[in-house]
């Protein structure tokens, strides 16, 4: 163990709960286990503490949801993804520009060298659905456009409205209004996490050369990791080898302030941000700008949730034949989170609509489902 706080005697009390690391279980997991809350989970294995709080806890805060619901089946399966699964699960490779530039444009432009076409300006609303066969064919802003498939690749806000609002313009349809009250039903249970801020400053000074790029910061709510982006990308490298400042960004997960303006961010913040980092109170660092960004659109993976969260087939056999699910909020039956998750129900989607025109299905490369047991 490399932490000073941590001695071999804190994880050989903990070994009640390696079982449901070591043999972990993808296929059990959730029946076992997403009655429980994390916490709940490490009382009735008597984790302990010094364990719970340096080894477990710590990975709870990136989930963005709140500490004291969140399922024990869904923080197990986390460890077996991104510390278990592999000896190199827990590397982590990062751009070294903006997630726009380095992802998402050329991605675009690889797709719009086939003749993708993007409609950026249209939100859907509803579906136009097909009543003699349960295809979607369209959606209400552009009528006139006709679909093969559909993959609704959307948050939880997104897929609640486009089906509701179809609902009510079906209602007299019963044969659509049951399918899509089929969805509706099944997603009834599956709630937003509470909502975070990222805050980004721009400082005329820089830490010392022993801080991290990336700080993880659980027990000091409401900062959750704090990361140094003039170390991340060359874009804010550059800036700061010209000015001598810094990129710092406070990752806010769980805000629980309310709705405040942008400009009271920081003194909020403040207080807690002295205590991990006092150098940029006593070296007296002038905040130049600032930009915060808001949001509350992540799932929550509350206690009890699982048995809401559908798979992205589920519009597929709630007779819809040409609609797949796409988000981080579906279920797999592969451990996956966050933007894996995301990136995964997409290629399922994705296979789902190719199996359909009997073309040839993308592979997925996925985690074991299976603990690394013992050698």
């Amino acid at each position: 163990m490399r932490s000073p706080n941590l001695q071999m005697g804190d994880a050989v009390r903990s070994t009640l709960g390696l079982p449901d690391l070591i043999w972990f279980d993808h296929n059990t997991i959730y029946d076992k286990y997403d009655n429980l809350t994390l916490g709940e989970w490490a009382e009735l294995k008597m984790i302990d503490k010094k364990f719970y709080e340096i080894i477990m806890q710590p990975s709870l805060s990136v989930t963005v949801n709140e500490r004291e619901i969140i399922s024990a089946a869904e923080m197990l399966m986390y460890m077996q993804l991104y510390f278990l699964s592999d000896p190199k699960a827990d590397v982590r490779e990062v751009t070294k520009k903006n997630y726009y530039s380095a992802v998402i444009e050329p991605w675009c432009k690889k797709l719009q060298s086939y003749g993708v076409k993007f409609d950026m300006n249209s939100p859907v609303k509803s579906f136009i659905i097909d009543e003699k066969t349960g295809m979607v064919i369209g959606e209400d802003s552009n009528p006139d456009e006709k679909y093969d498939h559909v993959v609704m690749a959307t948050d939880l806000i997104g897929v609640h409205s486009v089906l509701n609002a179809t609902l009510h313009k079906y209602k007299s349809n019963l044969n659509i209004s049951a399918k899509l009250s089929t969805i509706i039903n099944k997603i009834s249970g599956l709630h937003l996490a509470p909502p975070y801020k990222v805050f980004r400053a721009w400082f005329d000074k820089q830490l010392n050369d022993s801080s991290p790029m990336i700080l993880e910061t659980p027990d000091f709510t409401p900062v959750n990791l704090i990361a140094q982006y003039h170390l991340l990308e060359d874009e804010f490298e550059k800036w700061a080898n010209e000015t001598g400042g810094s990129v710092i960004e406070f990752h806010l997960y769980t805000w629980k302030y309310g709705e405040v303006p942008d400009s009271e961010v920081w003194s909020i913040i403040s207080p807690t941000v002295r205590e991990i980092y006092p150098e940029i109170f006593d070296r007296e660092f002038n905040m130049l700008a600032y930009h915060v960004n808001s949001f509350q659109n992540f799932p929550s993976f509350e206690r009890g949730s699982h048995k809401y969260r559908p798979l992205s087939n589920f519009a597929a056999k709630s007779g819809f034949p040409n609609l797949a699910l796409a988000g981080d909020w579906l279920h797999t039956e592969y451990p996956s989170a966050l933007m894996e998750r995301a990136v995964s129900t997409g290629r399922e989607a994705a296979n789902q609509l190719l199996l359909l025109d009997h073309v040839r299905q993308a592979a997925l490369t996925v985690t074991s489902s299976h603990g690394p047991g013992l050698l």
